[in-house]
């Protein structure tokens, strides 16, 4: 297993990154990855660590608050980028799918018809 700490700060101090954690585990060819928690200073974060866009599985948002997903329309897009085909599970509470979608639309209009890769919603 591989735990990489993409961020142990809080939501508006700029030499701590938003709390954010890549956990990657199992054997060469079965590894799997989640990223728990995408505030907006993770996605720079996570690209300096692989440049990979099939890579991550899933991604888990423990909460609502924008230092804990804003992050998430960034992401998405820059997947979009750099061709990813694989679905990506997002995982958390009541309400996940609607409150990123609302931010993605939010922040990149008329992007949802061009993702070009599926989100799979899970309810934690």
């Amino acid at each position: 297993m591989r735990v990489v700490f993409l961020g142990v700060g809080e939501a508006a101090d700029e030499l701590l990154p938003n709390t954010s954690i890549w956990v990657r585990a199992g054997r060469e060819e079965s590894v799997r990855s989640v990223l728990l928690d995408c505030g907006f200073t993770a996605p720079p974060r996570y690209w300096r660590q692989t440049a990979d866009p099939d890579e991550l599985d899933a991604l888990w948002i423990s909460h609502f608050h924008g230092d804990h997903f804003f992050g998430v329309p960034l992401l998405l897009l820059r997947f979009w980028e750099m061709k990813r085909r694989k679905p990506l599970v997002i995982l958390g509470q009541e309400g996940v799918e609607d409150i990123v979608h609302r931010a993605k639309d939010l922040a990149y209009a008329r992007f949802r018809p061009k993702l070009g890769y599926p989100l799979e919603f899970l309810k934690t």
